[in-house]
């Protein structure tokens, strides 16, 4: 299996003839230095961490050492998910946001729709981009970096801590309070 790293990859891309991935690419890259070249202090909730392919056996080896330091990891990271996903339903209810959120082990997606559950394509146009907008910029005007796009997830690692969480959830609730305020 070949190896690539994050410019061999991206260079490999950018010679298919994809707009759609030509777009997301420059998006991404924009992102990031909108970031590296803020004054302000960022906490990542959502992390994109380019790796190397892995072989079986090297994801066996990865498993099994991040189960003897610590067996509780992966139980671990879906409670975090599982507190903060939780704690935004709560706080979008108190502030009669409309949310669904999609999760899925550290994993979650925020839509502003009035659905149980966003299953697909269809389901996830019907969200409310102003709604979306008003909660990614007020993340991002308190240091809190988000996907910027309401159709990518977020990401929780090991080394969120509760501070952290609550810090994040002390934001977004003042994102949903704006956005309470302007649906009412």
């Amino acid at each position: 299996m070949q190896e690539f790293d994050v410019t061999d990859l991206i260079r490999l891309l950018w010679k298919r003839k994809s707009f759609i991935l030509k777009t997301t690419l420059i998006c991404l890259c924009l992102g990031v230095l909108v970031v590296l070249l803020s004054h302000k202090q960022y906490t990542s909730v959502s992390t994109f961490i380019p790796q190397k392919p892995r072989t079986n056996s090297d994801q066996r080896a990865l498993d099994a050492y991040l189960q003897k330091e610590n067996p509780n990891i992966y139980k671990e990271l879906e409670e975090k998910t599982n507190y903060l996903v939780d704690n935004i339903e709560k706080l979008a209810e108190k502030y009669g946001v409309d949310v669904c959120v999609n999760s899925m082990g550290s994993l979650f997606t925020i839509f502003f729709v009035d659905l149980e559950k966003v299953e697909n394509l269809e389901d996830s146009l019907k969200a409310n981009t102003e709604n979306f907008s008003i909660y990614f910029n007020t993340m991002l005007d308190n240091g809190i970096v988000v996907p910027p796009s309401q159709f990518e997830a977020h990401f929780l690692s090991i080394a969120h801590t509760k501070r952290e969480l609550d810090r994040t959830l002390e934001v977004m609730e003042m994102a949903f309070k704006k956005i309470g305020e302007k649906n009412a």
